[in-house]
């Protein structure tokens, strides 16, 4: 008959995720991780860093070979204002990670995606 200390476990949760610190950096405001086959690409800009817009692809980043995708891979973003339907995003073989928005220039977007290599 033990209690169970739920600060203890939220402490050593914390601690594990903040341990958490084999990401590399592509470029400011993107960082990438490779953990076993599985590539997880993070993005997010706060009005530092924009692109395109005005229905065109911008392109945000290009990883290095050994994190591309084989295939071209989808990616949903979130960009401050306008609609959510006109926006679409993806890594490509190449490795250019390639953002749209109808709206003019977008500054402000968040995207987090994950796939195998």
């Amino acid at each position: 008959n033990t209690t169970y200390n739920v600060a203890n476990e939220i402490t050593t949760l914390r601690d594990s995720v903040s341990q958490d610190n084999d990401w590399l950096t592509l470029n400011q405001f993107i960082k990438y991780k490779k953990t076993g086959n599985i590539v997880t690409v993070v993005g997010e800009s706060r009005g530092g860093f924009g692109f395109g817009g005005n229905d065109k692809y911008g392109t945000v980043g290009t990883l290095p070979s050994k994190y591309r995708p084989s295939i071209d891979v989808p990616l949903v973003f979130h960009a401050m204002g306008g609609s959510s339907y006109n926006k679409s995003g993806f890594i490509n073989k190449t490795g250019e990670i390639r953002l749209y928005d109808s709206n003019s220039y977008v500054s402000y977007w968040g995207f987090c995606v994950s796939y195998p290599i």
